[in-house]
């Protein structure tokens, strides 16, 4: 009879198990550091237009305090308007109080109601 063997120790990894082993690690290590530069410019990309969105913002701020500033629009633009018969004393065009004749509003399309351009 032959006696079998059964105590063999393993004292490590063959080579071609570690040459396996570093052959997936190095195409998983590449694969995330593939994706570490394009996630790094498009954050790059993102962060210059946002900073443009900014600047933008920071511009159009100025541009309406400067306005504000400036003194427009008024705080009643209507009052800047010439006081005579020829505007309306209101910012609509027709008025009850209009200066003129007196106005009454019909039924059916009718009445006496002028309007400046009248």
């Amino acid at each position: 009879m032959t006696i079998t063997r059964k105590n063999k120790k393993h004292a490590g990894f063959t080579l071609v198990e570690l040459m396996v082993s570093l052959g997936i690690f190095l195409v998983i290590s590449s694969a995330i550091f593939g994706l570490l530069g394009k996630s790094q410019k498009q954050f790059r990309t993102e962060s210059q237009v946002l900073s443009s969105f900014e600047e933008a913002r920071l511009g159009m701020d100025q541009i309406v305090r400067d306005i504000n500033d400036a003194g427009y629009p008024p705080a009643n633009h209507f009052s800047t308007l010439p006081t005579t018969d020829r505007y309306a004393s209101t910012p609509v065009a027709w008025a009850p109080s209009y200066p003129g004749a007196p106005c009454v509003i019909g039924t059916a399309g009718g009445g006496t109601c002028t309007t400046p351009g009248d």
